[in-house]
């Protein structure tokens, strides 16, 4: 979750908006160095999109640089 008192005291904020099938990738070549299974790993994913996901996306608006690509 985003918290505003750690957003204050940072003299920057940078958010890198990355493309959904770069970052799926990713996640799934991290996980799967840690010698996880895809469906364990669809699984987090999954769960992650559903828990972590929108607080992330929602913190861009904080942002004093965004860094696509």
């Amino acid at each position: 979750m985003d918290i505003a008192g750690l957003r204050d005291m940072a003299n920057i904020k940078i958010y890198v908006d990355c493309d959904e099938s770069v970052r799926r990738e990713r996640f799934f070549r991290f996980y799967r160095w840690k010698e996880m299974q895809d469906k364990q790993i669809a699984e987090i994913l999954c769960e992650r999109n559903r828990d972590e996901t929108p607080y992330i996306v929602d913190s861009k608006k904080y942002a004093d640089i965004v860094i696509t690509f």
